[in-house]
């Protein structure tokens, strides 16, 4: 039986030997996917699972792959989660989430500037009343690996470093950039830390504007379980996106996702709707819970990674979505509801980008000058990749860690 994903068949052309054995579940299905390579599958039969946590995830990895080793790790986790989660009438999810307003969750995601990330990491690192995970992509040398693996064992026990080998690899404007978020959540609850209120993924040339107790003290205010966003230019109803789509299907296309219509239907179209957003993002964990176990937000994420830029839509996206969709679990298919699942969005700050390019320049002093002072202004920027930049820049603006 050969397989077929959006029209395409795959066969793999050097099967292993155990060509012909029977995946009993959906987890071993994943496992030969993973194991043999990049979406090619090649088997006599494929035995559907009865379970509708099993049955929900089969049916989704045939309709829109995996593809690569990054899609196969993220589906796994989600079936892995999603079973724990719901069993029978037990709900580990409550309606009520008690949490400490004010705690965070960063996510640091390392690829490069080794020097860099390791500087940026002890700015950013202040107590144990934060949790950390470090996502280690496996560019990164086994000497600096081993310098993060010291560091988080000797600074805290609430810092947990994903392993080079088992971490998503991250590639710019790719889908793998919301796996290694997502992953990063996921290994956060299963290390029983609970307690957090908000997200926040930063790389190694992100850089606090604002000290991260006064970020923490912001987040803690009353009623302050808001998503934020940083828009380079307004959100308008309609924005062009180009991408490139896999293998030699197309080229460059200009993708249509409509979310005011049912998630089955993206088309490819010239226009694409899309809430302006860039990489940098404050979530709350109510929201991220919704996003690992809704079937539809599921649906969208690999169906997205065909037809969008992921890490400038998805969450965007999605987020959208929750405001006119009820939640509903994987099971048995009734509404599960969240408090304070309203979202805003709302600009952390206003940088004046130099005009004229794709992504935005190095900031420069007077930018963060331009805020330093402004009240409620929260920001992470991109692209300080000078070492000795940040350095100065922690002397000069006193925004290192308090």
């Amino acid at each position: 039986m050969i397989i077929n994903w959006l029209g395409i068949n795959y066969l793999n052309e050097k099967a292993p030997d155990s060509s012909n054995e029977v995946p009993d579940s959906f987890l071993n299905y994943v496992d030969l996917l993973t194991r043999w390579g990049e979406g090619r599958y090649d088997c006599d039969f494929i035995e559907q699972p009865n379970d509708a946590v099993d049955d929900f995830f089969f049916q989704l990895t045939l309709k829109h792959g995996p593809y690569t080793n990054n899609d196969a790790l993220m589906m796994k986790m989600l079936h892995e989660y999603n079973s724990n989660i719901f069993k029978g009438t037990d709900r580990l999810i409550p309606k009520r989430m008690p949490f400490k307003r004010g705690k965070i969750l960063f996510i640091l995601m390392f690829s490069k500037c080794e020097d860099l990330a390791m500087y940026m990491l002890d700015s950013i690192y202040t107590s144990d009343d934060h949790y950390y995970i470090l996502s280690i992509s496996s560019s990164v040398s086994e000497e600096y690996y081993n310098r993060f693996k010291r560091f988080s064992s000797d600074k805290t026990h609430n810092m947990h470093v994903i392993q080079r080998g088992q971490s998503i690899q991250g590639i710019w404007s790719d889908i793998s950039l919301i796996y290694m978020e997502l992953v990063s959540v996921i290994a956060a609850l299963n290390n029983g830390w609970n307690d957090w209120s908000h997200k926040i993924a930063l790389s190694e040339t992100h850089y606090p504007s604002q000290p991260i107790t006064s970020l923490s003290s912001y987040l803690s205010k009353k009623n302050q379980n808001k998503v934020f966003a940083e828009s380079l230019i307004q959100p308008k109803d309609r924005m062009l996106v180009k991408q490139v789509c896999l293998g030699t299907i197309c080229k460059d296309v200009h993708p249509l996702v409509n979310f005011y219509d049912d998630m089955e239907d993206l088309l490819i179209n010239k226009r694409t709707t899309v809430r302006g957003a860039s990489a940098w993002h404050v979530e709350p964990r109510n929201v991220l819970l919704y996003l690992l176990s809704c079937k539809q937000c599921i649906k969208l994420l690999f169906m997205m990674k065909h037809t969008a830029v992921p890490e400038e839509m998805y969450f965007q996206t999605l987020l959208f979505k929750i405001k006119k969709e009820p939640y509903v679990d994987l099971v048995n298919g009734q509404q599960v509801e969240f408090d304070n699942l309203k979202i805003q969005n709302k600009n952390l700050v206003y940088i004046r980008w130099k005009q004229g390019s794709a992504h935005p320049n190095n900031i420069t002093f007077d930018d963060f000058a331009s805020i330093e002072n402004e009240p409620n202004k929260y920001f992470f920027a991109r692209k300080v990749t000078s070492l000795d930049v940040m350095k100065k820049m922690n002397g000069h603006f006193e925004i290192n860690k308090m």
